[in-house]
């Protein structure tokens, strides 16, 4: 490349990146319970392949479900750890397809697969 035109190169470049970025957002405070009902829809679909079965425990999971929000600067975090937060979902999306047939829509029964799911979900009629 000829030697006068690599500036334009490196402004137009630099011009594209600091265009390009964005601030950094704090998560939203009911996002690890969000996980727990993707979590549910994404391994139904995954042991079954029934796109409408998926569907249907999602929504279940969204009617009955009361998400538990955690604010960033929360000193119970410290206690808790915000990564295990997610815990519930990561649980979920790991179980065998046997323990999802075997949970089927039962709700309650879902969440007791990791003691973090009432950490970041209430279900009705939960104290």
């Amino acid at each position: 490349m000829p030697a006068h035109r690599r500036p334009r190169l490196v402004w137009a470049l630099a011009g594209v990146g600091l265009g390009g970025c964005k601030l950094i957002e704090p998560m939203p405070s009911d996002q690890p319970c969000k996980e727990v009902g993707w979590a549910i829809a994404s391994r139904t679909h995954d042991c079954t392949g029934d796109v409408a079965l998926a569907n249907d425990r999602y929504e279940a999971f969204r009617d009955a479900a009361e998400c538990i929000e955690w604010e960033a600067d929360d000193p119970a975090l410290e206690a808790v750890g915000a990564e295990d937060l997610f815990s519930c979902a990561f649980t979920i999306r790991n179980l065998p397809c046997e323990t999802i047939d075997e949970l089927g829509d039962d709700l309650p029964a879902w969440m007791e697969v990791d003691e973090a799911c009432a950490w970041v979900v209430k279900l009705e009629g939960d104290r």
